[in-house]
């Protein structure tokens, strides 16, 4: 298992490949696979601690809500919610929301192009939203920040999809 000093001295680099490799796997829907990727990394440090310094910033070596996103994609694929399913008893919070930008497993989802409405009604049923706001400073939603950048799909598919409020105020 890889010690939290292993873990800081990665660069951002070193970090996404990691990640990409995660995100593999996990498109695969194959479990002993992850399980087997996942054993080499410790919860918190890896998941729930920015711990790998690049520049001004601190990254996560994984973060929750995009590999639960990558999840949510493989249930879409695959029509299983199992890999879902293992990431949450093996320790990922459906809960976790980025605090910077609020996001979650279901905006996550969405802003990567996941539109199916059993995979969305699922993430709902888990108590996730598209209204969290985040604690940037400026207390927006995904929503606001789509907006921003013109992310319409992904409004569309928020509003009529996922029940997402647009009347939430910034």
């Amino acid at each position: 298992m890889k010690t939290l000093e292993e873990i800081k001295a990665m660069d951002r680099k070193q970090r996404n490949a990691l990640q990409e490799e995660l995100y593999a796997l996990i498109e695969t829907n194959d479990i002993e696979r992850v399980k087997a990727f996942l054993q080499e990394y410790p919860l918190q440090e890896s998941f729930y601690e920015a711990n790998i310094k690049d520049g001004k910033y601190k990254l996560f070596l994984f973060q929750v809500e995009y590999v639960l996103a990558k999840a949510a994609m493989a249930y879409e694929k695959y029509k299983d919610p199992a890999m879902i399913e293992f990431l949450q008893e093996w320790g990922l919070r459906i809960d976790y929301h980025h605090n910077g930008y609020g996001r979650n497993a279901l905006t996550s989802y969405i802003e990567k192009g996941g539109e199916d409405e059993v995979v969305i009604k699922y993430l709902l049923d888990k108590g996730l939203t598209c209204e969290k706001r985040g604690d940037d400073g400026y207390g927006w939603t995904c929503m606001h920040w789509w907006a921003r950048r013109n992310d319409y799909k992904s409004i569309e598919i928020a509003v009529t999809k996922a029940g997402a409020n647009v009347d939430v105020l910034d």
